[in-house]
């Protein structure tokens, strides 16, 4: 451990499980970054000995990096207890499938600065598509200075979150992946709630905590690191198909699902929502649950139940049993008729995926090389996005 004189700036916790190749390149991307006042925490989760070598590699070639082993725990109590270990002044989490540009860093420390550092600052991401080599550049902005940092208002966060002004979860959200956040505030809000990473997503439960207790915070309207590997991502899977039984088991058989929301459907959306509110009652803001915008709500489930339909991943008797869910939950009836009607339009796309599906699936299957080429010539053409021959590649060669 740091003294007190000696702690770093960053305090970064990666965290792995059984892919030991993402982890490699998330540690080089680590140990590429122009400012060096940093400490690392390889936090292993039960892995195989592949992803234990690479870390311990890593450590033994830089004493800033240091590495931590646990045994199949939970995702939230992996990060809560990995992240007790931490001793810098700003924690920032990178898990394996994440890597940061080359001065990532240095840039937020930077702004930090600039801004008297807050508790918490956030910032943007791109993804990277390994099948095709894209870096996507798509990312809305969300700044009124676009490219620049300013300051926001914690607790408005969650409310847009709420009141439906997103489509999607804000990249405001500060979930550890996408934050730095005063290690000094973050022990804090521990002598008073517990746990700041809780079921049932702990990035999601991490951002409603620290946003709703706040008093500073800054966006930073650039994107600092790279989100890759979608294909083994549990929360993406999930919301194309069914959720990980595995996952479900981890959460354990005292966790009361779907206590804060109307619907009681296990969807991934449905269960964000559900952390939202969970975590508005813990910290003392019950009225937050009265912002829930119902039409909003129910709008962002059903997109879940159509990526599901055409997909074609669950079966049509689990499509239909998250239909009748979702209905039975409303009681106004102008929303419920709105809700039935888009339902019978999601119903008979399962099994009958789109065009654009059906070519992409048949080309898929007899030359994906030539299908990665299209895809690549596709989102160039676009301006959508820029070919590197791998991530660590876009890691070290783009410029936010």
């Amino acid at each position: 451990m740091h003294s007190a004189s000696q702690k770093p700036f960053f305090s970064i916790l990666i965290t792995t499980r059984n892919r030991p190749e993402l982890c490699a390149d998330a540690l080089a991307s680590v140990e590429s970054q122009s400012f060096h006042d940093y400490e690392v925490l390889i936090s292993n989760n039960g892995s195989d000995r592949r992803t234990k070598e690479i870390a311990l590699s890593q450590c033994n070639k830089d004493k800033r990096f240091r590495y931590a082993e646990y045994d199949n725990l939970s995702m939230h109590d992996h990060w809560e207890q990995a992240s007790l270990q931490l001793d810098g002044q700003y924690m920032t989490i990178l898990t394996d499938r994440c890597l940061l540009f080359r001065d990532s860093l240095k840039t937020i420390y930077d702004n930090l600065s600039i801004f008297d550092f807050p508790q918490i600052a956030t910032w943007k991401m791109m993804q990277y598509l390994d099948d095709s080599g894209m870096l996507l550049n798509y990312s809305p902005t969300y700044s009124d200075r676009p490219g620049q940092t300013e300051c926001v208002s914690p607790r408005e966060i969650i409310l847009d979150e709420l009141n439906g002004k997103n489509k999607s979860w804000s990249e405001k959200l500060p979930r550890g992946l996408d934050s730095a956040v005063s290690m000094q505030f973050l022990r804090a809000l521990r002598k008073e709630f517990g746990q700041i990473f809780r079921p049932i997503s702990p990035d999601f439960t991490f951002a409603t905590l620290t946003t709703l207790n706040a008093s500073s915070m800054i966006f930073i309207d650039k994107p600092l690191y790279i989100s890759r590997g979608m294909s083994v991502s549990n929360g993406g899977n999930s919301y194309s198909g069914s959720v990980n039984p595995e996952f479900v088991d981890s959460i354990g058989p005292e966790y009361q699902w779907f206590s804060n929301v109307p619907c009681k459907a296990m969807l991934v959306i449905n269960t964000i929502f559900d952390d939202y509110l969970a975590l508005s009652q813990i910290c003392g803001q019950p009225a937050l649950r009265d912002a829930l915008n119902l039409p909003s709500y129910y709008a962002k489930l059903l997109d879940e139940l159509e990526v599901k339909a055409i997909s074609s991943i669950i079966t049509k008797d689990e499509l239909k049993k998250l239909s009748v869910e979702i209905q039975s939950s409303i009681t106004d009836q102008y929303l419920k008729l709105r809700v039935e009607d888009r339902i019978n339009s999601i119903l008979p796309k399962h099994g009958k995926p789109n065009l654009k599906y059906w070519l992409i699936s048949l080309a898929n299957s007899y030359s994906p090389r030539i299908l990665n080429l299209l895809r690549r010539v596709m989102i160039a053409s676009r301006g959508d996005g820029l070919h590197f021959e791998t991530a660590y590649d876009a890691s070290q060669n783009y410029k936010p």
